[in-house]
């Protein structure tokens, strides 16, 4: 065998694939005992006083000669006295001292009363346990029995041996669970007998009458039957029996099928159980998962109060400790050294808690020496062991002790050697942290555990008790609501169900495991059910177990006749009151009184209340499962805290059914995801606990979420078919309502939220179905989930939803969801605070702004106090959220005051939101009533002035914000303007969007315009392309000088006036323009448009024509420009991207329309077009053609021009009443339409379609809609205008 030192590396990957491969054994001495306190003595402590009472006089004059020789005594007596003592252990050797011990004192029992006079008994006490020395108690923490606890659990031993007196290792397993399934084993074993044998004697009889001889056939007159009934022969009556007896066999069979399967489960659970085993009588029992006390067990106190003592059949001896038990053993208890003997032939073992000279240790070793040399000799060049002796500690040991280890085959792993850490190191990703023997351990633990093939100890008895709770149900088969089980049908099963359910938390929700209970639920709604309820008690009580075993809450369920015959009855009064507080926090019922903490946890949550349910938090102190729930929603505020409570909670094992076990590693998964990526040893436990048959959380959403995606949506109009009630949840089938209702319930009892920092349970794609489905029955819990998203997308399309919804229950608690919102922005978790931002932007529009606005405004200054109000950072949330609001705050002082905070921060600098805001602004029809600035206060009209004041080339982007206010400029100001434009060196503006604004301040200044011809010819943006070479690059505000839009028309007659000279300059660039697309081209799928260009060029050759037409190559031009946008546009006729199917061509095309239209240049047939595209609601773009017909219906300058068309527009209208579009954004839709109702109500038509459009505008909760009548019935209609 090689002498030198070992690799380490190689020793334990061996040790851990045989751990894998189920071929290890554990043998478990003192030293681990010592983790747990230090109580717990080792051989040489426990041996101590027993050596000094043998050599009391010796010790004594040994003391006395050594203070004698040192007058400063170094040690005290108890000191001195304890070094002696060992000094004289090893040197009369620890067996014999043992033996001399007895010998003296001449009984056997005296040995028992000393060791058990020092080693602390534990047991039991709530939570926590007791440890008693001789009388003396003291609390010992489940968290230090955390190695005992690892070892038997998170590693596949087969088997754990102890030379241990002690009960630590017997406490950290559950008795109870092995002790109740051999109680179901024999209750199941009663329940076969006689099933089998009344299959037995069914089947004698069925044989008996298969011998029966048939009825001779004689000839003789038939008898004649009585009118309408048939004559019933004797084989008639043997068949029917036949076919009765078959059926019955049938039904027996598969009632003992599913009996014996149960039972074949539950024997297995029992095998995979630990229990301890003290006798060789005990190994009979089970080959593996024993615990194995090899020297005895201390004495419970029972055992003492009736003076038990004996081991293992041996009534001399209650442990084994002396030099003659140990000589005797393998005599005398045989079974156990032949076990360990087999064992060691078969696999290895690996020791935990001996030394080197450790006497166990040794003697244990003198049992299979044979074995071991063998092993030796066999596997001598291959460094391969069958002992694995686990050292806490680091170094080399002696040459003799190594070369000891050799010979027997034993490989030494010193802990903390530098050499072993580096190998946990580098497998487990981090530093283990070994600073002393508990956490050497732990290290080794954790390695050991951390390979996918390492199946850790999972219980599996809660596995059997859903099947057997299943097969309960089964057996009612409730198919017809004629035919609900009977009271004595269900006598027999309902305490077993009621068991059975005490060991349920979540329930399976698949159709196979509650079609029975959906059906009771269901059938007991019926009227005749609802009369007999009081006269069946037992149904009433299995009734309460059906709701429980569906997730559903009671009112959404059960009519309330039921709901209250149901709580009449005194054992199930407490539980419906618990499913009604349930339901209650459900709908966010704030006045009611709730029953448990969880509930109020619940209602603080939906309501949104923040700052309270952080407090609740951090009071409520949990047990058991419910700190899970906890934990998740704590970890909504602090991640770190909600994971290290959860892993103590694990690591106490306060949370000990198996099912709950795999649901807490869930929870701590779902928490500790983002910052634990390195770990795998969480989600290696998950696996197991689903590989042993259990079924998670995320499983059972999993299979929820399909039930309410499985089909593609139907297309409805909004508001069809749905019900106003909350408890209108159809029980006919298992409908998608019912299965996101389901899966809310079951984040409700679990506290699982949807998404932690990002790391989700369903994508936003797999949830967004589920609340939709089920939103309008619970619409605060289902936004509290659906806020845990980040996706922009998804929160604004559930604002959509939820503003659009006709549902009684969302639009009755609208304006108090979008109140909690606003009132607790400021403390919500920050995970929180921009989802609520996105969700409100597009929620608004369907609440009234008298109930938000003020609490908008204070949010608003919130956010100007803590300075990033104007931050313009591409993540930030708020500024949608403001543009959102202003664009329908009512309240003049409101706006007032937005608007001086903005002038204010343009003032400080702060110019691109303030311009954002102030866009928007103009889209609230409110403040475009406003005509003049004759209105505004002194302060606003300061800060206006100032901002004049204030316009030079570097600051012109404020002609932007004076150009957003325009409708507030006083004339005075305006001309102001116009003077500080004077100033500007136009050579210097960059942006291309600024010069309308300019051009409209100019206000036709012959000056002016000659500066502003001469910068646009030299400006970059003049054709721009964005093409430099080969390679095309452009920005936010990289767009085309709308050359044809400042230019002086009919339209524009304060427009540019372009000299000759100036248009061959602007005809020279466009051509050259012009040929780099072309140079590119064909390219029209290219990421970057030219069709905005392309539109400028050709428009400028046309309107120009008179003036150009004559320019070298214009008919060329012109054609190769129309040639390129019509590739780019993706058409070449109008009506062609009207009708196509592509959404950008059509929008392309109705841009190009509503330009003709404006110049009052268009074809009738192809607004025609349009309107058949809206009224046979032909996508792509129909909301869009929606908008821009509207539009063209409220141009100031021919606001009869479509009177022609009235019938088409009426159709229209009813198309729309009678069927709306799905999925369309309904509030924007609503308003258009409201809109031509309008216009055909100034066109004085008398259609009452007309009539109707208006009442439901004036009934609208749309803020869009109401503005809009307001502004028209205001006697103003431009400002309908768009």
């Amino acid at each position: 065998m090689n002498s030198a030192k070992p690799d380490y590396l190689k020793q334990l990957k061996d040790l851990r694939n045989k751990l894998a491969s189920d071929q290890m054994s554990l043998l478990v001495g003192s030293g681990l005992s010592k983790n747990a306190s230090t109580k717990f003595l080792t051989w040489d402590e426990l041996l101590i006083d027993l050596a000094y009472e043998l050599n009391e006089r010796h010790v004594n004059s040994a003391f006395d000669r050594y203070t004698a020789m040192h007058p400063v005594v170094p040690l005290e007596e108890a000191d001195f006295r304890k070094q002696e003592c060992l000094h004289l252990i090893r040197e009369q050797g620890y067996l014999e001292i043992v033996s001399a011990y007895m010998k003296r004192k001449a009984i056997p029992e005296s040995i028992t009363t000393y060791i058990e006079e020092r080693i602390p008994a534990v047991y039991p006490n709530g939570d926590e346990f007791i440890m008693d020395c001789n009388g003396v108690t003291e609390p010992l923490g489940r968290e230090k029995l955390a190695l005992h606890k690892s070892l038997i659990n998170d590693l596949p031993w087969n088997n754990i041996y102890t030379t241990n007196y002690d009960d630590l290792l017997d406490i950290c397993i559950d008795n109870s669970r092995y002790d109740r399934l051999q109680s179901e084993i024999h209750q199941l074993e009663e329940e076969i007998t006689p099933l089998e044998q009344n299959i037995r004697k069914k089947e004698k009889t069925v044989e008996s009458l298969n011998q029966t001889p048939l009825k001779p056939e004689v000839e003789e007159r038939e008898p004649i039957p009585i009118e309408g009934l048939e004559p019933v022969t004797h084989d008639a009556m043997v068949k029917a029996d036949l076919q009765t007896l078959a059926f019955e066999i049938r039904q027996l069979q598969s009632s003992l099928q599913q009996k014996e399967l149960l039972l074949a489960e539950k024997n297995r659970e029992a095998e995979d159980c630990y229990q301890v085993v003290k006798t060789a009588a005990g190994l009979r029992i089970k080959k593996r998962k024993n615990i194995i006390k090899l020297h005895g067990s201390l004495r419970s106190a029972s055992e003492r109060e009736r003076f038990h003592f004996e081991f293992d059949g041996d009534h001399k001896k209650q442990y084994v400790i002396s030099k003659e038990d140990y000589e005797n053993y393998p005599k005398e208890h045989e079974a156990f050294t032949q076990l360990m003997r087999i064992s060691l032939l078969q696999e290895s073992f690996c020791l935990i808690g001996f030394s080197g000279v450790d006497p166990n240790f040794l003697q244990w070793i003198n049992w299979v020496r044979d074995i071991l040399f063998k092993a030796a000799r066999l596997h001598r060049n291959d460094n391969r062991y069958k002992i694995y002796l686990i050292d806490t500690g680091e170094g080399d040991v002696p040459a003799d002790k190594q070369l000891f280890y050799e010979n027997h085959n034993i490989v030494r792993i010193p802990l903390r050697d530098p050499d072993v850490i580096k190998v946990f190191t580098q497998d487990l990703g981090a530093d283990p942290m070994i600073t002393d023997r508990a956490s050497a351990i732990q290290a080794l633990i954790s390695f050991l555990g951390n390979d996918d093939h390492i199946k850790p100890d999972i219980p599996t008895a809660d596995i059997s008790v859903r099947r057997e709770h299943r097969q309960l149900w089964d057996g009612l088969r409730i198919f017809d609501p004629n035919e609900l089980p009977e009271e004595e049908a269900i006598a027999p099963m309902l305490g077993r169900l009621t068991a059975l359910n005490e060991h349920i938390w979540l329930p399976d929700l698949s159709y196979a495991s509650t079609h029975n209970q959906h059906s009771l639920l269901g059938y007991i709604n019926f009227e005749n059910w609802n009369r007999q309820l009081p006269q069946r008690p037992l149904l009433r009580q299995l009734v309460i177990l059906a709701l429980k075993d569906m997730a559903v809450p009671i009112r959404s369920f059960l009519e309330m006749p039921v709901i209250e015959q149901l709580a009449a009855q005194p054992e199930n009064k407490d539980t419906v009151e618990q499913a009604i507080s349930r339901n209650d926090a459900l709908s966010a019922v704030e006045e009611r009184r709730l029953l448990s903490e969880q509930d109020t946890l619940l209602q603080l949550a939906y309501t949104f209340q923040f700052t309270k349910l952080k407090t609740y938090l951090e009071e409520w102190a949990p047990g058991g499962r419910q700190q899970i729930i906890k934990a998740g929603f704590l970890a909504l505020y602090d991640r770190q805290a909600a994971g290290d409570g959860l892993a103590q909670a694990l690591a106490k094992d306060s949370i000990n059914n198996g099912e709950e076990k795999l649901y807490a590693l869930e929870q701590l998964h779902h928490i500790t995801q983002p910052f634990l990526l390195s770990d795998k040893r969480i989600s290696r436990q998950i696996l197991a606990y689903e590989r042993s048959g259990y079924h998670g959380l995320q499983s059972r959403m999993d299979d929820l979420q399909k039930l309410v995606a499985k089909k593609a949506q139907e297309i409805k109009p909004y508001g069809e078919n749905r019900m106003n009630r909350t408890r209108s949840l159809r029980l006919s089938k298992h409908s998608e309502a019912e299965a996101a209702v389901q899966i809310l319930m079951l984040l409700a009892e679990s506290g699982f939220q949807m998404s932690i920092r990002n790391i989700y349970l369903l994508s936003s794609e797999d949830w967004y179905p589920v609340m939709k489905a089920g939103f309008e029955f619970y619409p605060m819990p289902f936004l509290f989930y659906s806020l845990q998203y980040s996706k922009k997308e998804f929160l604004k399309k559930a604002g959509q939803d939820y503003a659009f919804s006709t549902a009684a229950n969302v639009s009755e608690q609208l304006p108090a969801i979008c109140c909690a919102l606003f009132k607790n922005l400021k403390s919500a978790p920050v995970s929180y605070t921009d989802h609520i931002q996105v969700f409100l932007s597009t929620l608004i529009i369907g609440v009234s702004p008298g109930i938000w606005q003020h609490d908008f405004f204070k949010w608003w200054r919130a956010l100007v106090n803590d300075g990033i109000a104007y931050r313009k950072d591409h993540v930030d949330t708020h500024p949608g959220l403001v543009i959102a609001a202003i664009q329908y705050v009512d309240d003049p002082h409101i706006i007032e005051q937005l608007i001086s905070d903005w002038l204010k921060a343009v003032l400080a600098g702060e110019v691109d939101q303030p311009i954002n805001f102030l866009y928007h602004l103009n889209k609230n029809l409110g403040f475009k009533a406003v005509q003049d600035g004759t209105q505004l206060s002194t302060t606003l009209g300061g800060q206006i002035d100032a901002v004049i004041a204030g316009i030079d080339t570097a600051n012109i982007s404020r002609i932007f914000v004076l150009g957003n206010l325009f409708r507030l400029l006083t004339p005075e100001q305006q001309t102001a303007i116009t003077s500080r434009l004077m100033t500007v060196d136009f050579q210097e503006v960059s942006n291309a969007r600024i010069w309308r604004i300019l051009l409209h301040f100019a206000n036709g200044q012959p000056i002016l315009d000659g500066y502003m011809r001469k910068a646009l010819l030299n400006h970059r943006n003049l054709w721009y392309t964005g093409i430099n070479g080969n390679q095309i690059s452009g920005g936010l505000n990289d767009e085309p000088i709308p050359v044809s839009s400042l230019s002086f028309s009919e339209w524009r007659p304060n427009g540019l006036q372009w000299d000759d000279s100036e248009l061959e300059l602007l005809y020279s660039g466009l051509q050259a323009s012009l040929a780099n697309i072309e140079r590119l081209a064909p390219a029209p799928d290219f990421w970057f448009t030219f069709t905005p260009v392309l539109e400028e060029m050709v428009d400028f050759l046309k309107d120009f024509i008179s003036r150009i037409a004559s320019y070298e190559g214009y008919e060329d031009t012109l054609a190769r420009a129309i040639a390129q946008l019509n590739i780019h546009r993706k058409y070449t006729e109008l009506e062609e991207g009207l009708t196509s199917r592509d959404e950008n061509a059509v929008e392309t095309a109705l841009h190009e329309l509503d330009l003709r239209v404006y110049k009052d240049a268009f074809e009738n047939d192809n607004v025609v077009l349009v309107m058949n595209k809206i009224l046979l609601q032909a996508e792509p773009a129909v909301e869009a053609s929606l908008g821009f017909l509207t539009s063209w219906l409220f141009y100031k300058r021919y606001p009869n021009r479509f009177r022609d068309q009235e019938s088409l527009l009426v159709r229209i209208l009813r198309k729309y009443e009678l069927q709306p579009p799905d999925g369309g954004d309904v509030a924007y839709i609503e308003e258009k339409l409201v809109r031509i109702a309008w216009r055909l109500h100034a066109w004085q038509c008398a259609d009452p379609v007309v009539n109707r459009w208006l009442e439901k505008a004036a009934a609208s909760r749309f803020n869009n809609v109401r503005q809009f009548l307001a502004s028209v019935r205001g006697g103003d209609e431009n400002t309908g205008m768009e």
